[in-house]
């Protein structure tokens, strides 16, 4: 009897300790994501190809991202191999002197997956939305974006412990705001010429079209928060917003 109830024990453990299944599609997906952008220069260059719908070569990635061709070749293959990428066969780019036309990359149609936002962060904006409910336009929106500062501050402190590392340099920075709001359900890449943040897809869009004085305050808040930490100065960033009737949603150092 006792072996029995030990036995039934060990099947309920097994049982509550097994993950979810999520079905094979989905946990297939994950993987392949997680190979073709876990690394960070890797997901900007599929943000800007993606973003920019244009066929591009391997001498153009090391170009616009400053590295070296075999890295940038290395890149591309990857997310070739992994479906984020495709060959553009429509299109032959002459290549001067002998050899081979230089192989074009495009986009895929194949989409990468991004994250929710966090019940934390949704739930902090629903608790502001409803203090801030009833103040003055004015004076909600300057404490939306002072709490969006704190937050963004932490985030930032999360993001890099700076200790006593060497100061960021401003494309370091925008990588690492980049990649922490990526996180947190935003898609956002980075225009590391003009020093500026674009942002395709905002995880409180909704919110936004209720509440954009506020909601827009608290992101803005959050990007000078994590651009003051990191910088270690203020940032005085000029930003639009698709919600305040702004074509685009961008953040400019």
């Amino acid at each position: 009897m006792g072996v029995m109830q030990n036995k039934r024990h060990r099947a309920a453990r097994t049982s509550l300790n097994k993950p979810p299944d999520h079905g094979s599609e989905f946990s297939d997906h994950i993987a392949e994501l997680t190979v073709a952008l876990g690394d960070s220069t890797r997901r900007q260059i599929y943000l800007h190809i993606y973003q920019d719908s244009k066929s591009i070569t391997t001498a153009d990635v090391a170009k616009h991202f400053n590295i070296h061709p075999n890295v940038a070749r290395h890149h591309l293959e990857k997310l070739l191999q992994t479906g984020f990428l495709t060959i553009d066969t429509t299109r032959v780019r002459e290549k001067s002197g002998a050899g081979r036309p230089s192989k074009l990359y495009r986009a895929s149609t194949k989409q990468a997956l991004h994250p929710a936002p966090s019940q934390k962060d949704r739930l902090l904006i629903e608790l502001l939305l409803a203090t801030l409910t009833g103040i003055p336009t004015e004076d909600a929106e300057h404490l939306a974006e002072e709490a969006g500062v704190r937050y963004g501050a932490q985030l930032a402190e999360n993001a890099h412990k700076t200790g006593n590392a060497p100061a960021l340099s401003r494309r370091d920075v925008l990588h690492i705001v980049a990649e922490t709001m990526n996180k947190r359900g935003f898609h956002i890449s980075a225009s590391l010429e003009e020093e500026t943040l674009i942002a395709q897809q905002c995880p409180f869009a909704e919110m936004a079209t209720k509440h954009p004085q506020i909601v827009c305050a608290i992101d803005r808040g959050m990007l000078r928060g994590m651009f003051d930490n990191l910088l270690g100065v203020a940032s005085h960033l000029s930003t639009t917003s698709k919600a305040l009737g702004d074509k685009t949603c961008t953040a400019k150092l």
